[in-house]
């Protein structure tokens, strides 16, 4: 009986045993040296060439008023670094499970990141030592808006990407064109097109050091429907409204003043319920001037109004009624003027 136990043991020792010694053959081959991590592949006074590629895969929300949107992108980084090629280092490293933190890499970061979430990654060396890896990202970046057309303009998406360690003499950036593009985006109110790329070397304000960047931009166009029907329509709906002030008799004159009142405190009371959709910048945009222009209409109508009544009360019909005849015109037309100088600002 112990004879049979010896026996088991010796085999089970016997077919463990080259599993030990390849498995450890196997990570003293893929053992990295320290200088490979510490130097980059270029230490010759020669930059470092990274391909940089990115791919919108899609974008969930832009936020006008905090002037963020939020995108789903997988980043794209290729270098090539001869001392993990086959001929080089006598080791096939591309058989290898290497990871990021083992060899060298750009350290690359975006510089108008609000809050990233990395997902899943790949990283690869194949055999001519060329370094590829990829990243997926999900989060918001801030890019600066121009709303003074706001909703019918038109913003550019800005993505840039950049590095804190190497100058532009020591890496640069390339366009990765076969990595680079977007896919269908589905965002709500918004049609993104027209993906670019490019490289530029930009100076840091912390450091002033020059460093190549890799810029990534989209036009995005504001579907302006939601803010017709929901701004634009019922604050027009007001304005008419409020000229039927032109057709009542300036006798009595409280029924004028009644409609013009009402016609003015909708109109700011509408104001302050649709302020959850308007931006809070500094500057007017086109719908801040549109509707100020129909509170400035509103208002004017309440003035002729009450004007044509006391011309009446004194005395002069004449003039009153001419008064009328004259603005049932002329507020129209001062309504359509309006119009057209919000479009063109």
């Amino acid at each position: 009986m112990i004879r049979r136990y010896i026996l088991q043991a010796f085999m089970t020792v016997l077919f463990l045993c080259p599993s030990f010694v390849f498995s450890a053959t196997g990570d003293s081959l893929c053992k990295i040296p320290d200088q490979f991590l510490k130097e980059s592949p270029d230490p010759e006074g020669m930059p470092t060439r990274v391909k940089v590629g990115l791919y919108l895969v899609n974008i969930t929300e832009i936020d006008s008023k905090k002037q963020t949107f939020t995108a789903d992108l997988s980043l794209f980084l290729s270098w090539k670094d001869s001392r993990l090629a086959d001929d080089s280092s006598g080791i096939s490293f591309a058989s290898c499970k290497l990871k990021p933190a083992q060899v060298w890499t750009p350290g690359v970061l975006f510089r108008n990141e609000m809050d990233i979430k990395r997902t899943f990654s790949s990283f690869k060396v194949d055999q001519t030592g060329i370094v590829t890896f990829m990243q997926r990202f999900y989060g918001d970046f801030s890019v600066p808006f121009n709303l003074k057309k706001f909703p019918f303009d038109t913003q550019i998406l800005k993505i840039v990407v950049g590095n804190i360690d190497y100058g532009a003499g020591e890496l640069i950036f390339e366009v990765d064109e076969a990595r680079t593009g977007m896919g269908e985006l589905l965002t709500p109110d918004w049609e993104i097109h027209s993906p670019t790329a490019r490289v530029e070397i930009g100076k840091y304000r912390l450091d002033g050091l020059k460093r190549s960047m890799f810029f990534y931009e989209a036009m995005a166009h504001r579907d302006p429907n939601f803010y017709i029907w929901k701004v634009f329509f019922p604050m027009m709906l007001i304005v008419f409204m409020s000229w039927a002030v032109f057709w009542i008799a300036p006798e009595p004159i409280a029924p004028r003043i009644s409609l013009s009142l009402i016609s003015m405190l909708n109109i700011i009371a509408y104001n302050f319920a649709i302020s959850t959709f308007i931006p809070r910048i500094s500057y007017l945009t086109l719908a801040d001037k549109y509707i100020l222009g129909c509170l400035v209409i509103v208002f004017l109508t309440l003035v002729v109004g009450i004007s044509s009544s006391i011309l009446t009360a004194r005395g002069n019909k004449v003039l009153a009624k001419r008064i009328d005849k004259m603005s049932r015109w002329a507020a129209p037309a001062s309504f359509l003027l309006l119009t057209g100088f919000s479009a063109m600002a």
